[in-house]
């Protein structure tokens, strides 16, 4: 699947790119795992989206964003991948290895 592939399936989830999910970088519920400028990366396309994610109420979505694209996405933080710098030229296995959340794992929740 073409990254504007990815990108089209994930506005279908829902995912606009860019997406702000609060001015202020706060939610009323603090039980929800929130990825304020997350990057959304495959290893076939590298960085397909980013913006917020609410992974608490969004990971399902994403897992079938995850099984259109045929690979997994990894989410990481925005200093992990910023843009125009050296680090969007890291090898894969670094994206992986800071990945706070993939759609192989389960759907995270807070204890």
């Amino acid at each position: 699947m073409t990254t504007e592939n990815i990108k089209q399936a994930m506005t279908k989830e829902g995912f606009d790119l860019g997406r702000m999910l609060s001015a202020n970088k706060k939610l009323r519920n603090k039980d929800n795992i929130v990825i304020w400028n997350a990057n959304v990366l495959t290893e076939t396309n590298g960085k397909v989206w980013y913006g917020d994610l609410n992974l608490t109420t969004e990971a399902n979505k994403l897992k079938r964003v995850a099984e259109q694209a045929g690979e997994p996405l990894f989410v990481l933080r925005e200093m992990d991948c910023r843009f125009g710098t050296e680090r969007e030229q890291l090898p894969w296995n670094l994206y992986a290895q800071k990945s706070v959340w993939d759609t192989t794992l389960p759907t995270p929740s807070r204890a």
